[in-house]
């Protein structure tokens, strides 16, 4: 709504003008408005944004304005916006089809008990599949994928070498991703921030298990909140006498190629919040629960707690058990 506008004017809380702006739109589509350098505001801060829509007229929104970048002409900031109610009962009521930008956000950008419903509809997207309302977050699988094709590359240096591998994969609260991969991999043991760690039981006894199974090569996948890759690695040496190589997989999980599954489920959640914004929907999830996809209203969604499942951890100790011949 705003690419057709060219300025724009800043107001304090108080309806005092703070200045006026120009407005551009970046490379994404994304709002940018250019400061003067004499104004100075507060990074993150709610602000009152006037402008004229050439169909709506003069409309009044809340903003936040992001950390300024200082440029020749002035100072650029992002633009985000939380659009009052009025422009959805406007549209409705002059019939005029209004392109609203729909904003892909979840806790951050929400408040509970805030009257104004604005136009965003939330889908959940992270690669720790750990949001409480949604059983799948997009880019999961996409993460599992690329740690799981960085530890095969590793293993085959392990296995030539005859050596213990300690990987560390992304999650800081939780261990979705490390037990995925470690199943996935046929890890030697994981580590979850779920299960509190028996460094004897979890470690020390399937390392050694593993050894006289005539394993010569052991991968331990630890999840970024279980513990210290280093210090599980100094332990590993001291207690069972082999020389383990640490890797940290790091932020390289949070990038490359999506895979399928995430592609078609990012494309349906997308489609789903098309269509809760073309039914006057605003302040809602799409998220997936029991395999389907479903809207639910925000203030619910936030409320909702993520339990981790250990059945599936008893299923990686009953294949640990089995490939060292204990089963």
């Amino acid at each position: 709504m705003l690419e057709k506008c060219k300025k724009a004017e800043i107001l304090e809380k108080t309806g005092a003008l703070l200045c006026q702006a120009r407005v551009s739109v970046g490379h994404s589509g994304e709002i940018l408005l250019v400061i003067p350098r004499s104004a100075t505001y507060k990074a993150n801060s709610t602000y009152r944004l006037v402008f004229y829509d050439p169909v709506l007229g003069r409309v009044t929104c809340r903003c936040r304005l992001s950390a300024p970048l200082p440029l020749p002409g002035g100072t650029l900031c992002s633009l985000r916006c939380e659009v009052m109610e009025q422009l959805a009962q406007e549209q409705r009521r002059q019939d005029v089809k209004i392109p609203l930008k729909m904003t892909v956000m979840l806790h951050a950008a929400y408040q509970p008990g805030d009257p104004m419903r604005s136009p965003e509809i939330g889908i959940p997207a992270t690669i720790d599949n750990d949001i409480g309302c949604s059983h799948y977050t997009i880019g999961f699988d996409t993460a599992c994928n690329t740690a799981i094709e960085c530890i095969d590359k590793l293993r085959d240096t392990m296995q030539s070498h005859e050596r213990c591998s300690v990987v560390e994969v992304m999650g800081r609260h939780a261990g979705y991703l490390a037990l995925s991969v470690g199943i996935s991999v046929g890890a030697t043991a994981v580590l979850i921030p779920e299960r509190e760690l028996n460094f004897e039981q979890d470690i020390v006894d399937k390392i050694r298990r593993a050894r006289l199974a005539g394993t010569t090569h052991y991968m331990v996948v630890v999840a970024e909140g279980a513990g210290s890759t280093t210090e599980i690695s100094q332990r590993i040496h001291e207690e069972v006498g082999i020389d383990p190589r640490v890797t940290v997989l790091g932020h390289i999980q949070r990038g490359g190629s999506p895979s399928a599954k995430d592609r078609e489920t990012a494309s349906c959640m997308g489609y789903n919040a098309v269509q809760a914004i073309a039914e006057h929907r605003g302040n809602c999830v799409v998220a997936t629960q029991d395999g389907r996809l479903t809207v639910m209203e925000m203030e619910e969604a936030l409320k909702m707690k993520k339990t981790f499942h250990m059945e599936r951890y008893q299923i990686l100790e009953s294949l640990i058990n089995n490939n060292c011949g204990l089963v």
